[in-house]
């Protein structure tokens, strides 16, 4: 997740009652050292924020970690009625559809953990490299495209947001290039195309699309 992508949710979140939102599920959470410490606005722009206005966040991944609430698999069945236990009102799925075989089938078993009237908030790189987790299928999509993976929901907001280049990263943090060459390595080796590579962003933006929609 990019910061200007959690500011993004956060704003959307904000804009919805406490009643509406909570209980919350988090979708794909990763721990909670990746929340606070590698992408620590996750927490303070994204999560930290709900928790205190009253909101019950719910973190769940297929892995158990420390600060994983929930450990289910939401193309189990038995995972899924685990997560519809949690009796969300609305969930958070942030950069998760690109790394499972069957996008639509997500979005379809994720509008069943919320009611009519629930909120989900999703996103998925539009502009971004290849990045396995385990595995990438190069899923972008537009917000277009995002949004039609939801036939049961209208769009309530819905945006392409930008999130700098490769080379503005790099003048943060100059040491990641040691990192990040092994990563391009590692992706030809997966039988990538060079235009998979992140490099290749080197002057082009990072997007992401964005939506958040109600179920009908």
């Amino acid at each position: 997740m990019f910061a200007q992508e959690a500011a993004w949710l956060a704003e959307r979140l904000a804009g919805l009652p406490v009643a509406a939102v909570s209980p919350l599920l988090n979708v794909g959470s990763s721990d909670r050292r990746f929340r606070e410490r590698v992408q620590p606005y996750i927490e303070g722009v994204l999560f930290g924020p709900q928790v205190a206005r009253g909101v019950r966040v719910v973190h769940c991944d297929r892995k158990r970690h420390a600060g994983v609430d929930v450990v289910a698999d939401v193309f189990s069945a038995a995972g899924l009625a685990e997560l519809a236990a949690v009796g969300a009102r609305a969930l958070v799925c942030s950069n998760v559809h690109e790394h499972v075989e069957d996008p639509a089938e997500l979005s379809r078993r994720l509008l069943t953990l919320v009611p009519a009237g629930g909120h989900l908030l999703v996103t998925v790189p539009h502009s971004y490299p290849y990045h396995a987790d385990p595995i990438d299928t190069m899923f972008r999509p537009d917000v277009e495209a995002l949004a039609a993976l939801h036939p049961g929901a209208c769009v309530v907001a819905a945006a392409r947001v930008t999130a700098g280049t490769y080379r503005d990263s790099v003048r943060a943090a100059p040491s990641r290039v040691f990192g990040d060459a092994v990563e391009q390595v590692a992706t030809l080796l997966r039988r990538r195309t060079t235009a998979d590579l992140r490099v290749r962003w080197w002057n082009r933006a990072y997007a992401v699309s964005c939506v958040v929609l109600r179920k009908l």
